[in-house]
C-alpha cells in the first residue's frame, strides 16, 4: 500500500544549454537547474482506514495533496551563468514522495502523450532516504507566464495528486515560508517535526492542523545540483531538515493494553500467594510448593489467553472471558485442596485484582492515583489479618 511518506515541496527544474565552439566546430553543453519557491501552500486530507490480513489489521490512508508554490522571477534568472539560456520546452514542476510508486496524479499540469514528457529522479531527502519525484512538464500556458517579462515578479504553479501511504506523513516546506494545512477522518493524530501546529481542532470525527511557517523558521539547506544528471539529485545534508509530521496514533491498541495489564502480573501473583499464605498461618489450611506453583502458572497462563482470544474477540470480551476461566479454574482448584470457604475468597480476591486491573487499563490520567492507593488498602488489610500472629514463633506449615 505505502510505507510512511515524506513529501519535498513543489520545485522546478529547467534544463538550461549553451553552444561553445571549438576548432571550428560547434557543441551543445546542457545542464539543469533547480529552481525553489519563495512561498509552498500545501492541503492535504488524508482518508485513514484499516487494511487486514487474516486477523491483523494496519492503519493505511489516501492523502489528496495540492500543492501550490509561488516562484520569483528574478530567482530563476539567478540561475543563468557563464552564457547558459534555459530550455523551457523541457521544464518539469512537480513535487517528490518517499515512494511514488504510491502516487496517482490526479490532475496533472500538462497532459503526457508520450513517456519523454515524464522525468523520474531520485532526491536524498535529510532522513538518509530516496525521494522520488515524477515531474510533468510544463505547457505552453505555464512557459508564458514564466518568460513574460512584462508580468509580475512572481509566478504561481500548482500541482494535485493522491498519496498512499500508513501510519504516518511528514511534510518538507522548503527554505522559505510556507502554510500547511492537513486534516483527515482520524481522532487520534500525533502531531509530531520540528513545530507543533499553528491552529490544530481534534474531534471524535477527525482532525484539522495548519502550520504558519516564516522563512526564518525554515532551516532546510538547499539542495545540490552540482554534476546532477536526470536520475539523481543529492541533497547536501543528510540532517533531519525541518519538517512537520501528522501520525496516526493508535492509543487504545491490544497490543499496548496487554502491555500494561502485563505490568501489573507481579503484583496480582504476590497478592494472591499472600492470601495461601494467610490461609496457612490462620485457617490451619496446608498448601505444598507444588500447589503454589501450579496456581501461579494459572496466573500467568490468563496474559497468553488474553493475547490469542484478544486478536480474535477484541479486548474487551477477551479480558472477562480470560477473567472468568482463570477465576474458574483457581477457586475450583482452591477448593479442592484446602476448602469450600478458601475457595470463595480466592474467588472474590482474583477477580477484584482483575477487576481493579481493568480499571487501571483504562484510565489515562489517573492509574498511579488508583493503583498506590488500592495498594495502600491491600497493605491495610493484611497487617490487620496478621496483627495477631506472634511472628517471633516457629510456625510449623
Amino acid at each position: 500500500w505505502g510505507p510512511e511518506q515524506e513529501i519535498a515541496p513543489p520545485v522546478l527544474i529547467v534544463p538550461v544549454y549553451r553552444v561553445i565552439v571549438e576548432s571550428g566546430k560547434s557543441r551543445r553543453d546542457e545542464s539543469f537547474v533547480m529552481i525553489e519557491p519563495r512561498k509552498v501552500d500545501v492541503t492535504g486530507h488524508l482518508d485513514a482506514k484499516r487494511l487486514a490480513r487474516g486477523i491483523f489489521s494496519a492503519i493505511a490512508y489516501s492523502a489528496q495533496i495540492s500543492a501550490q508554490a509561488t516562484f520569483s522571477k528574478k530567482d530563476i534568472q539567478s540561475k543563468l551563468t557563464d552564457g547558459f539560456k534555459f530550455d523551457w520546452q523541457r521544464a518539469y514542476f512537480g513535487s517528490s514522495a518517499l515512494d511514488a510508486r504510491k502516487v496517482d496524479m490526479a490532475e496533472p499540469i500538462a497532459p503526457i502523450p508520450q513517456d519523454k514528457d515524464q522525468a523520474e529522479y531520485a532526491a536524498q531527502n535529510r532522513f538518509g532516504k530516496t525521494l522520488n519525484f515524477i515531474g510533468i512538464r510544463l505547457d505552453d500556458q505555464s512557459i508564458k507566464k514564466f518568460t513574460d517579462v512584462s508580468g509580475d515578479d512572481e509566478v504561481m504553479q500548482q500541482t494535485q495528486f493522491t498519496l498512499r501511504g500508513s501510519t504516518a506523513i511528514r511534510i518538507n516546506p522548503g527554505r522559505y515560508a510556507a502554510v500547511i494545512h492537513l486534516s483527515g477522518n482520524w481522532s487520534s493524530p500525533v502531531f509530531e517535526g520540528s513545530q507543533l501546529p499553528d491552529d490544530r481542532d481534534v474531534t471524535a470525527v477527525g482532525f484539522n492542523a495548519t502550520w504558519m511557517l516564516r522563512t526564518n523558521a525554515v532551516n532546510n539547506p538547499p539542495v545540490n545540483l552540482e554534476g546532477f544528471e536526470v536520475g539523481n539529485i543529492e541533497s547536501n545534508s543528510s540532517d533531519r531538515g525541518f519538517h512537520v509530521a501528522v501520525r496516526l496514533n493508535e492509543p487504545t491498541s491490544v497490543y499496548r493494553k496487554i502491555t500494561r495489564v502485563a505490568d501489573y502480573g507481579v503484583l496480582i501473583v504476590i497478592l494472591t500467594y499472600t492470601a495461601f499464605v494467610l490461609f496457612e498461618l490462620i485457617g490451619g489450611s496446608v498448601v505444598h510448593p507444588v500447589q503454589y506453583l501450579l496456581m501461579g502458572g494459572a496466573m500467568c497462563i490468563f496474559y497468553l489467553l488474553l493475547l490469542s482470544t484478544s486478536e480474535i474477540l477484541g479486548f474487551g470480551p477477551a479480558y472477562f472471558a480470560s477473567t472468568f476461566a482463570v477465576v474458574a479454574q483457581m477457586s475450583l482448584y482452591t477448593w479442592s485442596i484446602t476448602g469450600r470457604r478458601q475457595a470463595a475468597v480466592i474467588a472474590s480476591l482474583v477477580t477484584v485484582l482483575y477487576g481493579l486491573m481493568y480499571l487501571l487499563i483504562g484510565q489515562e490520567n489517573y492509574p498511579l492515583l488508583i493503583g498506590s492507593w488500592a495498594l495502600f488498602i491491600a497493605l491495610s488489610a493484611v497487617m490487620w489479618l496478621t496483627r495477631r500472629i506472634n511472628w517471633s514463633a516457629t510456625v510449623r506449615v
